[in-house]
């Protein structure tokens, strides 16, 4: 009589700032087959990303059989359960877990924790296993990962198929290598007081900040990392609540966020001057030197927007924003700065 030592759910914490109560199973009882081990990295962790040195991150882990080094994806079946019989063996390879639940730190050497555990073929025992993971929560149709939470604020990432051979010759260090495939955008804010008789006694804050056509990930297709990215659409910095900017250090304004890469970065930016009137910049295009900004996955990109306190003389109706951008990659890359009117 068969047992079933199963996972009720594969229920994920989400790689984000969230506060969301974690759900992963506790790995079942010992199974008699071998059992995959795998341990992980993160590209460009050092930085500024959501997912940083130290950080406990989950993922939806997906596994499938070939014959060979070569994975051939369209032969994955999902099974979320692990089925063995009264001695703890599997009657068919087809009774193993092909989707698990993984768990683990970033930047250290641990092993990831799997719920349920993954196993290597036991009847055609030379077939070897494949996998491939996404991060953060997802659920799984057909060969892609749906992403949970379309809020901009997902650090998703991609780490591609890995050959972890098979159960008699295992691949030694089975690394999963997890890669950005978002841009990332950080918007800083400063206020230029007037030189002589500044409109709003040189005060200022940022009451809102709205990135035109953003569009986020939706879904990865976990056989090539490809992506569907949602419809083009506004999207509002997350915690941008009057924020106070002066001169200086540029102030952080609201969270990080997280979307496609893009050829153009247009923003809508809300000021509230001293006067305690809100003033509206819109269509603000983000540049670098004399150029457009261009975003690249995998890199986080910082923006600075500089608002320049009117004169009572000029009247509030000539202000101007100005913004600088730098680029700071999640993996080491290239810095540069510009001017907006």
């Amino acid at each position: 009589m068969k047992k079933v030592l199963c996972m009720a759910a594969v229920a994920l914490l989400t790689a984000s700032c969230s506060n969301n109560e974690e759900n992963i199973p506790v790995p079942e009882s010992k199974i008699n087959a071998p059992a995959i081990h795998i341990s992980q990295s993160v590209s460009g962790i050092s930085t500024k990303a959501p997912v940083t040195a130290g950080k406990e991150v989950t993922a939806t882990v997906v596994m499938v059989d070939a014959a060979g080094s070569t994975a051939d994806w369209t032969k994955f079946n999902q099974v979320t359960t692990n089925t063995v019989s009264a001695s703890g063996t599997f009657e068919e390879d087809s009774h193993r877990a092909t989707v698990s639940a993984a768990k683990f730190v970033a930047g250290t050497a641990s092993e990831v924790t799997l719920a349920p555990s993954l196993y290597y073929a036991v009847k055609a025992a030379s077939n070897h296993s494949h996998i491939a993971a996404v991060s953060p929560k997802g659920t799984v149709n057909g060969l892609t990962i749906e992403i949970a939470d379309l809020d901009g604020e997902q650090d998703v990432m991609f780490a591609k198929s890995m050959d972890a051979g098979f159960g008699t010759s295992k691949t030694p260090d089975l690394n999963l290598t997890f890669e950005h495939v978002t841009t990332q955008l950080i918007f800083k804010a400063k206020l230029t007081p007037a030189a002589n008789n500044g409109a709003w006694n040189k005060k200022a804050s940022v009451k809102s900040i709205t990135i035109q056509d953003a569009q986020m990930p939706k879904a990865v297709d976990f056989s090539d990392g490809s992506v569907t990215w949602t419809n083009p659409a506004n999207l509002l910095v997350p915690n941008v609540s009057s924020v106070t900017i002066g001169e200086g250090t540029p102030s952080v304004v609201g969270n990080q966020v997280m979307i496609q890469a893009s050829a153009e970065i247009v923003v809508n930016v809300v000021i509230t001057g001293g006067d305690g009137k809100d003033y509206a910049y819109d269509n603000v295009v983000i540049m670098k030197e004399s150029n457009q900004l261009v975003t690249t996955a995998g890199h986080s990109h910082e923006i600075t927007l500089t608002v320049t306190e009117p004169s009572e003389a000029t009247g509030p109706g000539v202000t101007r924003i100005t913004t600088t951008a730098t680029v700071k990659d999640w993996v080491p890359g290239d810095t540069g700065s510009g001017n907006l009117q």
